[in-house]
């Protein structure tokens, strides 16, 4: 779960750099630091599904994932969150 964790706040600590920020019904006070404009980085079903598989007993050093559209089964783009959370774990498939 340590690694999940940083490599989370490593992504916030890279969208601080970057000034990058969400911008949730405009209201200053509740930007977060993110990439994506609508949500935070932990917001991701990419977050919860790593975090459920390492519950389960899985190792960060040995997992991979990739995204897929439920509706039609074709790869999905990962969002600009999850593409810096999970670099290091990202396996794409073809389009």
């Amino acid at each position: 779960m340590v690694k999940l964790r940083d490599a989370i706040e490593l992504t916030k600590n890279k969208a601080v750099k970057d000034n990058r920020y969400t911008d949730l019904f405009g209201k200053s006070e509740l930007e977060k630091p993110s990439y994506q404009k609508s949500w935070r980085v932990e917001n991701c079903a990419e977050v919860w599904s790593v975090r459920q598989a390492i519950m389960n007993g899985a190792e960060w050093k040995k997992m991979s994932f990739k995204c897929i559209n439920i509706d039609d089964g074709v790869y999905w783009n990962l969002c600009k969150n999850c593409e810096k959370t999970f670099k290091e774990l990202i396996d794409k498939g073809e389009k």
